[in-house]
């Protein structure tokens, strides 16, 4: 996963990148089977800071979001010298809100909560600290991440749920 961010003054864009690619072989009653996925969940959003509660970014800061999430999903299924392949992709709008703590102290608190219009859920929260490393200012976290996927389109669904805890470092420049 990735996640790049730029902003001026109270506006910003950032945009995330979560690959997963999967594999695994079984035998059913003897058979050999190879299941194997590739899910690409990416998005792009712009903020706006419309509440800051101190100047220079200390104390409690209110980001609303809007952007698109893009999924492209490829399946495989082989058995018997025979292969089966689904691949699906969509586009989704997206809305809703960063939430920060900046206090005096290295220490910070960061949360984020989209809805995607195809029912795409993405939470996550994490704690940072930040420092100078080289005259540049570094932000380590720590946190957890939880994306919910939820999309039906004809013959076709997709309801998965990937959570788990995510390690992370910024630099400001």
């Amino acid at each position: 996963m990735g996640h790049i961010e730029i902003n001026k003054g109270e506006w910003g864009i950032f945009s995330d990148i979560q690959y997963v690619k999967t594999k695994e072989n079984k035998a059913v009653l003897s058979v050999p089977l190879e299941v194997s996925t590739k899910v690409n969940l990416s998005n792009l959003g712009v903020y706006y800071r419309a509440y800051e509660q101190f100047p220079e970014g200390n104390g409690l800061i209110i980001e609303p979001t809007l952007g698109v999430n893009y999924t492209d999903l490829e399946g495989n299924l082989a058995a018997l010298g025979r292969q089966i392949s689904v691949e699906k992709n969509w586009l989704e709008y997206f809305g809703g809100t960063r939430v920060r703590y900046n206090s005096n102290s290295p220490w910070n608190l960061a949360a984020q909560y989209t809805y995607g219009t195809e029912q795409t859920q993405i939470a996550q929260a994490y704690l940072g600290y930040r420092q100078k490393i080289l005259s540049a200012p570094v932000n380590f976290r720590v946190g957890y991440r939880y994306v919910s996927q939820d999309y039906k389109n004809a013959s076709f669904k997709w309801d998965t749920v990937q959570q788990g805890p995510i390690l992370g470092i910024g630099f400001g420049f």
